[in-house]
């Protein structure tokens, strides 16, 4: 009997499986995924070709496309029905707070009283159910429950799934550039992410579910696709039907099919091929209608803040557009800016290991402010509604009163209070968004200037600058609504630096189409200035940076000359013979080497490149020879395709398991050539080469951390070290 085959000392890799589990922060490569998939397809053709002619290869290519779409159908109807359970959930536990509905107790406020009346006798506040036997009722009913409730979702959050904290769109960004993060998009971390976000938007914390919502759709994406083998073996296809998910959170959180696919392919994916367009759309379109269908908010109406007018704007009104981009930008980069320096003082600081304390003062004061300040006490997108709409003429509404500096010191007052608290708020152990918050600031902010504008026009009316206004009425020359709209897009602008996206989210959710083209001025103006100020960087990319992802942003550019060489590190090359190496050596290999693949040689004291060997398929030789009664320690292994003088019985053929044309790059070519290969490619490694000869080995790792030293947006207060689960090779 032979010798039995050295095991390699790896128990997360073990031998009896040919597809070890991948690791958290592993990289894939784009171009080996995509070619395997490739060979797949072939292979089952080929295979059903054999069996039942072309008629079943015909019937394979139709139900794979249908699969595909029925995919995207069922993720987009899922995260509609989700998405509506959330939305009734978390409006029913905000009006908890304030009382509840005497005919049917499990109604919220707005669907117990659908009329926009300030009283309702079947709304019930706690003061009267207890007919002020308790002094302050309405108030420490308000303050417990909000409390209580953000207390629960961080206990929750910490206790069971940690990954559900935050808006998640950074690790999705990450997840899509081809990093693996294990559980990140697991069914527990779902559950847990809903029930969360519930609490958290039901406790009244300066947070949105709009942000939320993407992460959400994509666990759905990834659960759909884990019965589905096209999908859940091949991890390129895999993240475009993630994409594809990513369109459908958007379309729930603005009802926005077409903002939705914008925001996939401008913010969150990083490949996005025309094929992944139309399932995204349709996703989309599948989850929007979906949640149409549920109407968790009884409204009737899919657009979330449909606008009672479409009064043209006026030429002279671009100046004061143009003032909040300018606004916004700066208001965006202070945040982000604010929001970094808050987070890097707390990992250090007292409450670093006491995230339930951080969350009991930051939901105390909300609730302490909320309570107190007017502007702050109803929910944020009712509010957002108040001031997008047009004030009638002659109203006696206090938002409608352009004369009244309390209306403008209110207005002020409210938008900083919200974006203070969000400075505070993004960051806890929470799911929270941050689109909200920003559309509020924004809008208070454009509301303001949209009042003072008013009062200029009404006290100069007869000058040149507002002679558009003849012969239209007083009320309808200038709407501050119009500029709340504005604002609230350019400071979302400035915080995210989305452009196209943003301009189609904030029509879909107004169905303004009259006012797109101040929208996408402002916002353009405000991603201008935002850079300027401070950096190029969103909200999303600065904590990507800050947690130490290793995401390859493929807007980064390098100019300096550098060549490939510079970036070669001192390496002690581990390399493979094509011919020679036994079985018990590739198992010591194995065992005394983490890397995630090796190169192939020629032989021995070569460097003559043949190949490159992943380290998962050099697990499956072992695999494999561990189930050959006739392979032992000694048996030797041929990496290379050249079958001459080979001996049937002595030899274990490994060829098949080796990639015979790897990417070869120069060690004279140029950093921001081999930065587009990387990028464009999805590439997880590169060998350097010169006349077909080794020099070393690039991976994703060393390209991060070379950009890093050299673009001035990788701040080095910014950056942090990798997560704790990654070891030094995991991103190669």
């Amino acid at each position: 009997m032979p010798d039995k085959v050295l095991e390699p000392d790896n128990d997360e890799q073990p031998l009896n499986r040919c597809s070890p589990q991948p690791t958290d922060w592993d990289t894939i490569d784009w171009t080996y995924e995509n070619e395997a998939h490739t060979q797949f397809v072939v292979q089952r053709r080929e295979k059903n070709t054999s069996h039942s002619g072309a008629v079943s290869q015909y019937v394979y290519k139709v139900t794979e496309h249908i699969m595909s779409w029925c995919s995207v159908l069922l993720i987009g109807c899922l995260t509609g029905v989700i998405a509506g359970a959330v939305d009734f959930s978390s409006a029913l536990l905000s009006g908890w707070r304030v009382g509840y509905c005497s005919d049917i107790w499990w109604l919220s406020r707005d669907t117990c009283c659908p009329m926009p009346e300030e009283t309702c006798d079947k709304w019930v506040t706690w003061q009267q159910a207890f007919q002020e036997s308790i002094p302050m009722v309405d108030f420490l009913s308000f303050f417990t429950t909000s409390v209580f409730y953000g207390l629960l979702c961080a206990w929750l959050v910490t206790t069971f799934a940690p990954y559900a904290a935050g808006s998640g769109i950074p690790e999705i960004k990450t997840i899509l550039s081809g990093i693996r993060i294990n559980r990140y998009l697991g069914g527990w971390t779902l559950l847990i992410k809903c029930t969360g976000l519930a609490l958290s938007v039901g406790a009244g914390l300066s947070l949105g579910k709009e942000g939320p919502f993407v992460h959400v759709a994509t666990c759905v994406g990834n659960l759909v696709t884990n019965f589905i083998p096209k999908y859940k073996y091949h991890e390129s296809k895999r993240r475009e039907i993630l994409s594809a998910s990513c369109a459908a959170g958007v379309a729930v959180a603005f009802a926005a099919p077409i903002g939705g696919v914008l925001f996939s392919l401008e913010e969150a994916s990083y490949y996005f091929p025309h094929k992944t367009m139309w399932h995204a759309f349709f996703c989309a379109v599948a989850a929007a209608l979906t949640l149409k269908s549920i109407d968790p908010t009884s409204s009737g109406s899919l657009v979330m803040f449909k606008l009672d007018y479409d009064h043209p704007w006026h030429w002279f009104e671009l100046i004061p557009h143009a003032m909040l981009g300018v606004i916004g930008g700066i208001v965006g980069a202070v945040f982000n800016s604010l929001n970094v320096k808050w987070i890097r003082y707390k990992r250090s600081g007292p409450i670093k290991n006491s995230p339930l304390l951080e969350v009991f003062i930051v939901t105390a004061i909300t609730a302490l402010f909320n309570y107190n300040v007017g502007f702050l006490k109803p929910s944020a997108t009712d509010f957002l509604k108040q001031l997008f709409k047009q004030c009638p003429a002659n109203s006696d509404e206090e938002l409608c009163q352009f004369n009244n500096p309390d209306l403008q010191v209110n207005l002020f007052l409210a938008g900083v209070l919200k974006f203070a608290l969000t400075v505070f708020t993004f960051g806890i152990k929470v799911p929270a968004g941050i689109f909200i918050p920003s559309l509020y600031s924004g809008a208070c902010f454009g509301r303001l200037i949209g009042t003072w504008v008013k009062r200029i026009q009404y006290e100069h009316s007869k000058s040149y600058l507002f002679s558009e206004c003849s012969g239209t009425p007083e009320s309808l020359c200038v709407i501050p609504g119009i500029y709340a709209i504005v604002g609230a897009a350019s400071v979302l602008g400035g915080v995210t630096r989305m452009t196209l996206s943003l301009a189609v989210i904030v029509f879909e959710l107004t169905g303004g189409l009259e006012y797109l083209v101040p929208v996408m001025l402002a916002v353009i103006i405000s991603k201008w200035v935002g850079e300027w100020v401070g950096g190029k960087l969103s909200i999303y990319e600065t904590h990507i940076i800050m947690n130490g992802y290793p995401y390859l942003d493929p807007k980064i550019e390098v100019n300096n000359g550098d060549t490939v060489r510079k970036l070669l590190p001192d390496q002690n090359l581990h390399v493979i013979p094509s011919e020679g190496m036994r079985v018990g050596e590739l198992a010591a290999l194995l065992r005394d080497d983490t890397f995630k693949g090796f190169p192939v040689v020629s032989k021995e004291n070569s460097k003559r490149i043949v190949g490159w060997a992943l380290r998962k398929n050099l697990l499956c030789v072992l695999a494999m020879a561990k189930k050959m009664d006739t392979v032992s320690n000694a048996t030797g292994i041929v990496f290379s395709g050249n079958t001459k003088n080979r001996t049937c019985g002595d030899l274990l053929d490994a060829s098949w398991f080796i990639d015979s044309t790897p990417m070869q790059i120069s060690p004279e070519t140029s950093v921001n050539r081999l930065l587009q290969l990387f990028k464009s490619l999805g590439l997880r490694s590169i060998l350097v080469t010169h006349q077909a000869e080794l020099v070393g080995i690039l991976t994703r790792k060393d390209v991060l951390e070379y950009v890093a030293q050299v673009c001035e947006d990788y701040d080095e207060e910014l950056q942090s070290p990798p997560p704790q689960e990654v070891s030094n090779q995991s991103f190669g």
